[in-house]
């Protein structure tokens, strides 16, 4: 197997506080089972401030890859994972003005 290629497996947390969150939250779900990563968990978080600690959690759990979208996700949580064994993946979610990159990235 490629030590490069990303886990199967991953746990999705998104900021729904938003007018659209919970339809893409709900797309983004379908979507990636659809493309055969297996969701060990998701979350649609109603509070911005919940984002970290849902990360953590998922982190302390042992995931694999936590996928994370939705406004402020990306600063919200992104130290939560640096220097863990686990990859950290955005979802290219419109929102407001900015629409993120896909990416994933590996934080060992």
């Amino acid at each position: 197997m490629d030590p490069n290629a990303l886990p199967k497996e991953a746990v999705l947390v998104v900021n729904v506080h938003s007018r659209k969150g919970d339809r893409l939250f709900r797309q983004a779900k379908a979507k990636l089972e659809a493309a055969g990563v297996i969701l060990t968990a998701s979350h649609a978080v109603t509070n911005p401030e919940h984002l970290n600690t849902t990360v953590r959690a998922a982190v302390a759990g042992g995931a694999a890859m936590v996928i994370v979208g939705g406004g402020g996700s990306l600063s919200a949580t992104v130290d939560e994972l640096v220097g863990k064994a686990c990859v950290f993946a955005i979802l290219p979610f419109p929102w407001g003005r900015q629409t993120a990159l896909p990416a994933a990235w590996d934080c060992r």
